[in-house]
C-alpha cells in the first residue's frame, strides 16, 4: 500500500491481439503505424504473418474498444480474442475472395488476347484497321478486372490515405487510375492518332 499523498506508478501492459482483414505486410505497417499514434500506446508491432498486433500500452488511457474503433476506420478488426476460423464471417469473405479471384482470372484473360494481337500488329501479323476494335474489345474486358477484382485495393488505399499511413494499397490505387485514364485517352478515336493501350 502506497503512503498517503504519493501517487501509484501504472506499469505499461503488454497485452498480443488478434488484426483480421489484412492481406499483405503493407496492411500491417498500416495499421502498426497507426497504433502507435494513438495516446496511451507505447509501443506497436503488427505481425501480418500471424495475424496479431503486440501493443505496449497504458490501459488508464486507451482500452481495446477504443483501439479497436480506430483501426475499423481502416478497414481492419482488432478483437482481443482468437478469430474463429469456422466462423461464418471467415467463409463469406473467402467465397467474395474466389468470385474477385475467378473474375480477374476470366475477364484478365479476355483482356489479353486481343491486346496481344494488338502488340503484333506493327509486325505486320495483324491487318491495322483490326486494331483500335481489338484495343476496344481489351478494354472492355478488363473492366471487371478493374473495378470489381481490384475494389478492395482502391476502398484500402483510400481509407490508409484518409487515415494519414498511404501502404502499397494507395500505390497500387494511383497506378490504377493513371493506367486507366491513360489507356482510355488512347483509345479515343482521333483520325491522326492509331488508337492503343498501354
Amino acid at each position: 500500500m502506497n503512503a498517503p499523498g504519493v501517487a501509484s506508478k501504472q506499469q505499461p501492459d503488454d497485452t498480443i491481439l488478434f488484426v483480421r482483414g489484412m492481406y499483405c505486410g503493407s496492411c500491417a505497417a498500416a495499421v502498426e503505424s497507426l497504433l502507435k499514434r494513438q495516446p496511451g500506446v507505447l509501443d506497436a508491432a503488427v505481425n501480418f504473418a500471424a495475424g496479431t498486433a503486440l501493443l505496449r500500452w497504458d490501459t488508464t488511457q486507451t482500452g481495446v474498444a477504443t483501439l479497436a474503433q480506430v483501426v475499423r476506420r481502416l478497414g481492419y478488426r482488432l478483437q482481443d480474442a482468437p478469430p474463429n476460423a469456422n466462423s461464418q464471417g471467415v467463409d463469406l469473405a473467402r467465397k467474395k475472395l474466389q468470385w474477385r479471384l475467378a473474375a480477374a482470372v476470366v475477364f484478365g484473360m479476355w483482356c489479353m488476347m486481343p491486346a496481344l494481337l494488338v502488340y503484333l500488329a506493327p509486325l505486320g501479323l495483324v491487318e491495322p484497321e483490326a486494331t483500335w476494335p481489338l484495343a476496344l474489345a481489351s478494354g472492355v474486358f478488363a473492366l471487371p478486372v478493374l473495378t470489381y477484382s481490384g475494389a478492395h485495393f482502391y476502398r484500402a488505399g483510400w481509407r490508409t490515405l484518409r487515415m494519414g499511413v498511404p501502404g502499397l494499397d494507395t500505390l497500387i490505387t494511383f497506378a490504377v487510375v493513371a493506367a486507366t485514364l491513360l489507356s482510355a485517352w488512347r483509345l479515343a478515336p482521333e483520325p491522326e492518332r492509331e488508337p492503343r493501350l498501354l
